[in-house]
């Protein structure tokens, strides 16, 4: 037996749910401004060590307001990876 902790209703399509986006198109983010916080902030070296997709993630999350959920979509990835990759990119930020 299978249960559901939310149901959507069967007259709602699922794709209207979320951006209408092809998964993998990039998001169109502007990193500099996590460069310039991170600049301001004596972390400069930690810009330089994230990979470009942890950057996007992090710009993503915490700059533009969008959730894992949205983030996932654009990459086509479940929001598990993103989680992941958004904490660990916070972490090498952290070890600096």
């Amino acid at each position: 037996m299978c249960l559901y902790l939310f149901k959507i209703p069967k007259t709602t399509n699922r794709n209207t749910l979320w951006p209408k986006t092809k998964p993998g198109k990039e998001m169109p983010l502007n990193t500099n401004q996590l460069k310039q916080i991170l600049e301001k902030m004596g972390l400069e070296e930690g810009y330089k060590i994230l990979t470009e997709r942890e950057k996007q993630i992090i710009c993503s999350y915490y700059l533009e307001g969008y959730k894992d959920e949205e983030i996932a979509v654009f990459y086509g990835v479940t929001q598990q990876v993103i989680n992941r990759l958004r904490r660990k990119g916070i972490a090498k930020l952290k070890k600096i």
